[in-house]
């Protein structure tokens, strides 16, 4: 008989408490007959660490979406032949060029050969995978459709990378104009400046505002490019690099900014929209609501969205009924309110989630496209600020110097 340790959520707070079972399929199964909204599991015995040449860094470490969605369709279509699925992990992991990616499956290969089950064999990887990719293949595990649950699993995936593209693609034209007015601007205040210190020196009177600015301007870029500021640079990236990675801080960060700012934006439908998909598609594949809430709640990069899911779990857990539950999350607007009450009425809330989805998707890229179309006209804006800036700053001086030559 084995440990394990089950975190879950009570009252809205975490639990955990410990399980004797046999394996951890069975440890899941005693915690859900206990009525326990299970939000993790692992393993506390030594003897059932995977026993492979990873790490633990190495283990953990990220596979990318395009990668998944590649593995698992190939998977699928290979299952879908009829070979088996010792076979199809050994020719799916033969076709992937991510060394990751092979060296987890030959690990997984090694677990189904001592007779572990897939779920029992991913597990130790699930967060490579992610939360969601490791309880659709428990699903699949359950209902005995591996085939169809990848197909699943390969939709919301794909969805999820192309509302990522778009975002990209939409902001990938406004970031590079904005680095490249910032480079130019740069690149001309420190060639053109130096060149007419000795003008400026000259001036007998006061310089004009905009002349001072660009010196001091230049001043500023002149004292930042030194070994101080390499290193300062340098140390801040680290010191980023450490609160995002191994702290709650940027989770934290980003949770207030989430509350208070984002989420009143083009951002907080781009949320919902993924959300919405994600809910619809583990409704079909058969998962209960409020376990579908958690799943998608951990599978979230955002501290905000991943609270309110939870939340809502808790209250559907504790009996109180899907509308109401909701709308305490502030979640989704009363357009949406209203929609879930229709599906919770009529029994088709997967289907209601599928309209959502659309709803707030076609939301995100109106305001998204409005907030494109605003900020287009002020970075030109700025660019020409900084035209006649610069063009101010280096001809009003000797307009006036020409103006006193004159006079003399």
């Amino acid at each position: 008989m084995n440990q394990f340790k089950i975190e879950y959520l009570l009252n809205n707070k975490k639990s955990e408490d410990i399980i004797d079972a046999s394996s951890l399929n069975d440890a899941y199964n005693i915690a859900k007959k206990r009525n326990l909204l299970v939000l993790d599991i692992e393993s506390i015995n030594k003897n059932n660490i995977i026993n492979n040449s990873l790490n633990l860094h190495y283990q953990n470490r990220k596979i990318s979406i395009d990668d998944q969605i590649q593995f698992f369709e190939q998977l699928t279509l290979l299952l879908t032949t009829g070979i088996s699925l010792f076979e199809a992990l050994h020719y799916a992991k033969e076709s992937t060029t991510n060394k990751h990616l092979k060296t987890i499956l030959d690990s997984i290969n090694l677990s189904l050969n001592k007779g572990k089950s897939l779920f029992e064999a991913i597990y130790p990887y699930k967060e490579a995978f992610g939360n969601l990719t490791i309880s659709m293949i428990q699903l699949a595990q359950q209902s005995g459709n591996l085939t169809q649950t990848l197909k699943d699993l390969t939709q919301i995936l794909k969805e999820t990378q192309i509302m990522k593209n778009n975002f990209k693609k939409a902001t990938t034209y406004p970031r590079n104009l904005m680095i490249t007015m910032v480079v130019a601007f740069v690149v001309l205040i420190n060639m053109v400046i130096p060149k007419f210190n000795n003008i400026f020196n000259q001036y007998q009177q006061e310089l004009p505002i905009p002349t001072k600015i660009l010196i001091s301007i230049e001043s500023f870029i002149s004292s930042m490019i030194s070994f101080e500021f390499l290193l300062y640079t340098f140390l801040s990236y680290s010191i980023y690099w450490y609160l995002k990675h191994t702290t709650n801080v940027y989770q934290s960060i980003k949770y207030f900014l989430t509350k208070n700012f984002l989420r009143h934006t083009f951002l907080h439908n781009y949320y919902i929209s993924h959300i919405s998909y994600t809910l619809q598609a583990l409704i079909k594949a058969g998962i209960p609501l409020n376990e579908a809430l958690i799943l998608v709640g951990n599978s979230s990069n955002n501290l905000y969205y991943k609270k309110q899911l939870k939340k809502v779990a808790n209250y559907i857990h504790q009996g109180q009924n899907i509308t109401k539950s909701f709308e305490k999350s502030e979640l989704f607007n009363k357009i949406g309110i209203k929609i879930i009450l229709t599906g919770e009425k009529t029994g088709a809330l997967d289907t209601m989630m599928e309209h959502l989805h659309h709803y707030y998707k076609e939301q995100y890229q109106k305001t998204l496209d409005k907030f494109l179309n605003s900020l287009e006209p002020l970075l030109l804006l700025i660019v020409a600020l900084f035209v006649l800036l610069l063009s101010l700053g280096i001809f009003m001086p000797i307009w006036d110097i020409q103006k006193t030559i004159n006079l003399s």
